[in-house]
């Protein structure tokens, strides 16, 4: 006699196999008496088809989806490997993943941040800042020695003008941006297309 075994932990179908005969019980009757051992029953499970696979439960056989290995998806960019059987949708899941959305106002400013940052981060902002006032401050003759004395106005040499037009360029540039962000968070690209915009200003020289 067949017998078909299946799983403890999920009751999926595993196997089938001759069944054992009882010695004692054959004995006894004088007839074929075959064990049947537990996670095993006598009754053949249906064919499963593809993604699907045969679970016995409440002493019956039901057929169920099988889309373990699969990776299926939460979100946009939010895989989800399926390590149980049953119907992935059921929780919400897709397995083709969706479309990006778009950006959102928080995700357009970051990007403008990065941008930013990537040239001119902080620190040299503030240097930017400190050097700029002093150049100014230089040309206007409020600038003060160790004494708290005015030093006289001068003209600036040429490469403190050169240093004084990169330190503008740089501002002008860090505007451009702010107001880029402004103009693409207004109407915002899909979030995989946001570095890519082409309505960011060019990266300075």
């Amino acid at each position: 006699m067949k017998i078909y075994n299946y799983s403890k932990e999920t009751g999926e179908f595993l196997s089938a196999s001759d069944a054992f005969t009882d010695p004692l019980e054959q004995k006894k009757t004088g007839k074929d008496v075959f064990l049947v051992p537990a996670y095993a029953t006598k009754n053949a499970p249906p064919v499963a088809g593809a993604n699907e696979v045969a679970v016995y439960e409440l002493e019956n056989w039901v057929i169920k989806p099988d889309h373990r290995g699969e990776t299926w998806f939460k979100g946009y960019n939010v895989p989800v490997l399926i390590k149980d059987i049953g119907d992935p949708a059921s929780d919400g899941l897709t397995a083709i993943e969706p479309s990006p959305p778009s950006a959102t106002i928080a995700e357009v400013k970051a990007e403008a941040g990065r941008r930013i940052n990537k040239h001119f981060p902080d620190y040299a902002q503030r240097n930017h800042i400190a050097r700029q006032s002093e150049l100014g401050r230089i040309e206007s003759g409020i600038m003060r020695d160790n004494s708290g004395n005015l030093i006289a106005a001068r003209t600036l040499t040429t490469e403190e003008i050169e240093e004084l037009a990169f330190i503008k360029g740089a501002w002008d540039w860090i505007s451009s941006v702010r107001a880029a962000s402004s103009v693409i968070a207004f109407s915002p690209p899909k979030i995989d297309e946001l570095e890519t915009d082409d309505r960011w200003p060019a990266d300075p020289s």
